[in-house]
């Protein structure tokens, strides 16, 4: 079994991994593995690990520390006797590890080819555990859902990031997103193949939102239209367009962002409503103004959200 956990911090996550992982190892009689992939930068981290080692004192997962190279942990389920079944914990810090480094002389930098060596590495690790009968839990974050503008450092490992959770959930058995404590609803589309009336199509950066619209109401890269940091008008011509939340956030209205798009087939949005409140006040305004964007689209509209790839129809 292949399992992908996301979601918000401290939303149960690694409880329902844990969880998980031990019901696979019982089952199929194999040793049981927690990979931790944190390195602790301070008092903060210290506390936070001290926590997980205690929630899973008594679970009888033996600790493998494993900062980089996931693809290494294939040695182990072929050393092994009986399909293993390992918890990763986290894609988060796993991809932070390889992609912000230091060299020898202690100065910082940005691995630029981290994401993908980790892609090929995940590729690696899930082949073998597909050949092999190994189960493995990944546990992911969702840091996709902010209205602050980013730096491109931090843009790159959250595409990177959104990445890996796409290369696992299009191999996994069952991918889920834990709120509150308990597992949403995260069922891929069944009924889709055509656009009927309008739609709205919104969810986290990077979740492959224009690829599922292009696949699913068969539209053409020429036909989606991406608002910059600049437009405040919707140009005639296209079929859909993407990123509502920037012309909203050049307008700060959403009365007259809807008033522009409206009469658009389908409209996108990357939902910037579920991070930490912005301290700046045009950030607070951009945030709820896209809120209630998607609300005013949403009332004469088909809705689908996009998760790890996958199209959820909402209404």
């Amino acid at each position: 079994m292949i399992v992908l956990i996301t979601g918000g911090c401290k939303n149960g996550k690694s409880n329902k991994a844990q969880d998980l992982a031990v019901s696979f190892s019982q089952k199929q009689k194999g040793k049981l593995y927690y990979v931790a992939t944190m390195i602790s930068t301070g008092a903060e981290d210290d506390e936070r690990i001290r926590k997980h080692v205690d929630n899973r004192k008594d679970l009888g997962f033996e600790t493998i520390e494993l900062k980089y190279r996931i693809e290494d942990l294939v040695d182990v389920i072929r050393k092994d006797e009986n399909p293993p079944a390992f918890l990763v914990d986290s894609l988060t810090a796993l991809l932070a590890n390889e992609m912000f480094r230091t060299d020898d002389k202690g100065n910082f930098f940005v691995d630029h080819d981290a994401a993908g060596r980790v892609q090929k590495g995940l590729g690696i690790l899930i082949d073998e555990c597909q050949k092999s009968g190994a189960s493995i839990v990944f546990v992911s974050d969702g840091i996709y859902s902010d209205s602050i503008i980013y730096g491109d450092e931090t843009i790159e490992y959250q595409r990177g990031l959104a990445q890996l959770e796409q290369l696992i959930s299009k191999r996994a058995d069952e991918v889920m997103e834990m709120t509150a404590g308990v597992k949403g609803n995260t069922e891929p589309l069944v009924d889709g193949g055509q656009a009927v009336n309008k739609i709205l199509i919104f969810g986290g950066a990077f979740q492959g939102k224009r690829t599922f619209a292009k696949s699913e109401f068969n539209i053409e890269d020429k036909e989606i239209y991406s608002f910059t940091a600049d437009d405040t008008e919707v140009p005639a011509g296209y079929r859909a367009y993407e990123h509502a939340e920037r012309l909203v956030r050049n307008i700060l209205s959403a009365e007259e962002s809807f008033n522009l798009l409206k009469e658009a087939e389908i409209v996108i949005v990357d939902d910037i409503t579920c991070g930490i409140v912005p301290m700046d006040a045009t950030d607070r305004k951009a945030r709820e103004e896209t809120g209630r964007l998607m609300q005013m689209l949403g009332k004469e509209r088909s809705i689908y959200r996009v998760f790890c790839g996958e199209g959820v129809k909402i209404k």
